[in-house]
């Protein structure tokens, strides 16, 4: 079995002794990113500038696990207002993944909190099995469920 690797990016850090995200094979999961801004890692005070710093920060991520923003399964967005702020993020998304039959899956919760951010995130990054049974997703579920899906012929 593959060891875990912790996965960090230049203009982002957490606080705490955390990385911005764990990897085990290729499997990539990010800790919750903020939309600071990556030069100055200051705030901007309005949702469109931590929106763009979000989405300059999901592809750091997968970049330096080694992936592409093609291999993303799914992010999940925290925001302060969700039932507005969708519009903020679905300018970036559709700038990303442009190809509508090929966007990961999308959650937005709300966020809750009395600090400054706006918007927050957290990304699941997959592998590609071959048998087509399961195009990107998580190696556990798929050897549970598909045990032929994941030996011999799963691709890296």
């Amino acid at each position: 079995m593959a060891k875990r690797q912790s996965v960090n990016f230049p203009g982002f850090a957490h606080g705490n002794p955390i990385p911005n995200a764990s990897r085990i094979g290729n499997i990539m999961m990010s800790s919750v990113i903020s939309g600071v801004d990556p030069g100055t890692r200051n705030l901007p005070p309005d949702l469109a500038g931590q929106a763009a710093n979000l989405f300059i920060h999901i592809r750091s991520a997968v970049e330096a696990a080694g992936g592409t923003v093609d291999d993303i399964l799914k992010i999940n967005f925290w925001m302060k207002e969700p039932g507005t702020g969708r519009a903020a993020l679905n300018g970036e998304w559709v700038r990303m993944f442009p190809e509508e039959a090929s966007r990961p899956a999308r959650h937005t919760l709300a966020l809750g909190g009395d600090g400054n951010a706006l918007v927050h995130l957290r990304l699941r990054r997959g592998v590609r099995l071959a048998s087509g049974l399961v195009r990107r997703g998580l190696v556990r579920w798929a050897s549970d469920h598909f045990p032929a899906a994941t030996g011999a012929n799963a691709c890296t």
